[in-house]
């Protein structure tokens, strides 16, 4: 019963790149819009679920990969 939304935003920044992230829950029933008060609840829990995302991002993108051939 929600709609989630999360954008990420990469700037340069010298000779790193800057990352941004925007969440966002927009509750789309009435089941949903009388729960969503207690999201406050979880918002401690989110934002470190939040944070190791953006360190497996990180991870991922430092990642020396072999590029992959196309045919």
């Amino acid at each position: 019963g929600m709609h989630y939304r999360s954008e990420y935003r990469f700037e340069p920044a010298g000779g790193a790149t800057d990352v941004q992230m925007t969440f966002e829950g927009r509750p789309l029933t009435l089941g949903a819009k009388l729960m969503a008060p207690l999201g406050l609840l979880f918002a401690g829990a989110a934002k470190k679920c939040f944070a190791q995302d953006m360190a497996d991002l990180k991870v991922a993108a430092e990642a020396k990969t072999e590029p992959v051939a196309t045919v």
